[in-house]
């Protein structure tokens, strides 16, 4: 069975084609109380070896805040970064892994007659390389099949081009705003199709950009911090609702006011022309929560987060080469925060004609519905691009062999890349060979480290690349990367062929 899964910060979403060919979301048993088409993705540990997951750990964060886990997509492919929930070390890819178990569950209960499932899953269009692959071995891990080289992740911008473009009789520029909990995700996407009815789909990417860290949390967090200062000005207690906690009655309060949000945003996204209140009896300490905020008050928080809509989306298209923002036909908004209404407000201001903007009724599951036709039809065709640069560092760090640039071409048959450098009898006998990923202008420190492996160089034979009584060696480095963005990378001598080392990442 074919799926198609929007593994987001906040949410987790899982489409699917029918028998009948009709589109359908999948409904958990763990899925929020007020739509269980949508799984929370989040976990709470319970006495250091039950899991929960979603709805059930958004519940018992009532009674246990300080082992409650969310917010962990930020963190992919950093393993590095780990947080400890009752006596358990989570890392990101752990807890997306946990995360798709339970999608994994929910699929075999409700279709028992299935063998296997084969899943695409969304990813924003900047994850680097190593969220990319961690997202990857967390969905095989949870019990998904293993494709190889054939492609299980998708850009979720792209996605949701799928899944709108297939209604479309025409060819159309469309840019792609899909802002959700946790990015903010911009993709210029060019249609050439007459919808799925009709056969071939083709989709190319023009350009892309936006913020892998702003996202429906931030807004939740500014309102969360107006919401303890009016809780305060009320005459209770300051709290710091992010923090840990010393007693079962601040975990409560943390958990009720963060549950907040979503009803104030509710409110103000149907109706921005009134003012959203909630109240919270007993918040803490016998203190009731009343808090009320206007639209006019909701922009002036909104400020910051403003400028850095309109400055994403500039940036985008002062890099793209081939649409500019006047050809734009289509903007279409998907997420979460579809509706948010500065983000309308800063769009009307760039393109100057409202009905440029559309947002589908099914905005907050185009994406994962777009995976799933994707999965499900071999007649989509998508031109996309390497959203990252790629190369060898030289000269110390200061310098770099680029053998991928950022904006290559690549398809669902992936592609092979190559480049040349050189090393001279100079260099250390042990060569820091450091394979790196960058984006924009390559600049030292301005990259990440992908894989660093000691090289012998020197008398012929006894190492990797030799000399052979010249004062160089010309090096060959070939990257092949899949459909997935993910890389196998080989480095040989010329002219020797049997002199080579595969640097394999993610070992």
């Amino acid at each position: 069975m074919n799926v198609g899964i929007d593994l987001g910060t906040t949410n987790t979403v899982v489409s699917y084609l029918n028998e009948f060919d009709e589109w359908r979301t999948l409904s958990f048993s763990k899925g929020r109380s007020e739509n269980p088409s949508m799984l929370p993705s989040c976990l709470c540990v319970v006495n250091s070896n039950e899991i929960k997951v979603g709805q059930d750990a958004l519940d018992e964060r009532l009674v246990n805040a300080n082992n409650f886990l969310c917010d962990t997509k930020y963190h992919m492919g950093d393993e590095k970064t780990v947080f400890s929930r009752g006596g358990i070390t989570f890392t990101a890819r752990l807890a997306a892994e946990k995360v798709l178990e339970e999608v994994m569950g929910e699929l075999k209960r409700q279709f028992p007659e299935e063998e296997t499932f084969n899943a695409f899953v969304t990813v924003p269009a900047r994850f680097l390389e190593a969220a990319r692959r961690e997202t990857r071995e967390a969905l095989i891990k949870a019990g998904f099949e293993d494709n190889g080289d054939r492609r299980s992740l998708t850009d979720e911008p792209i996605a949701a081009a799928v899944a709108y473009s297939s209604a479309l009789s025409t060819a159309s520029n469309v840019l792609v705003v899909d802002y959700g909990g946790g990015t903010f995700d911009l993709s210029l996407v060019t249609t050439n199709t007459v919808g799925i009815a009709s056969g071939m789909q083709n989709l190319s990417v023009k350009s892309w950009g936006g913020d892998l860290h702003l996202g429906g949390n931030d807004v939740d967090r500014l309102l969360i911090n107006k919401m303890v200062e009016q809780f305060v000005k009320n005459g209770g207690r300051s709290f710091d609702p992010f923090s840990t906690f010393n007693n079962s009655d601040e975990q409560r309060a943390a958990a009720l006011i963060c549950a907040q949000p979503i009803e104030i945003k509710k409110q103000l996204f149907e109706d921005f022309t009134s003012e959203a209140s909630v109240l919270v009896p007993d918040l803490l300490d016998g203190v009731d929560l009343e808090f009320y905020i206007t639209p006019q008050e909701y922009e002036d928080m909104m400020t910051d987060i403003s400028v850095k809509y309109q400055d994403c989306i500039n940036k985008m298209f002062i890099q793209s080469k081939e649409v500019d923002i006047s050809s734009v036909d289509t903007v279409l908004i998907v997420g979460g925060m579809a509706h948010e209404p500065c983000l309308r407000k800063v769009l009307v201001s760039l393109f100057h004609d409202e009905s440029k903007l559309v947002i589908p009724d099914d905005s907050m599951y185009l994406v994962s519905k777009g995976a799933s036709i994707w999965n499900s039809n071999a007649d989509v065709h998508v031109e996309n691009k390497v959203y990252t640069s790629i190369g060898i560092l030289l000269n110390g760090g200061k310098d770099v062999c680029q053998v991928v640039k950022e904006g290559d071409l690549i398809d669902d048959a992936g592609k092979l890349f190559s480049g040349n450098f050189r090393l001279t009898n100079s260099m250390s006998s042990n060569f820091l060979l450091s394979i790196v990923e960058y984006q924009g202008e390559f600049s030292p420190g301005n990259y990440t480290i992908l894989k660093s492996e000691r090289v012998p160089v020197g008398k012929p034979r006894r190492t990797v690349f030799s000399f052979h009584n010249s004062p160089t060696v010309d090096v060959k480095i070939e990257i092949k990367m899949d459909a997935d963005k993910l890389f196998c990378i080989t480095v040989k001598q010329n002219g020797i062929p049997d002199r080579l080392i595969d640097l394999r990442l993610g070992n």
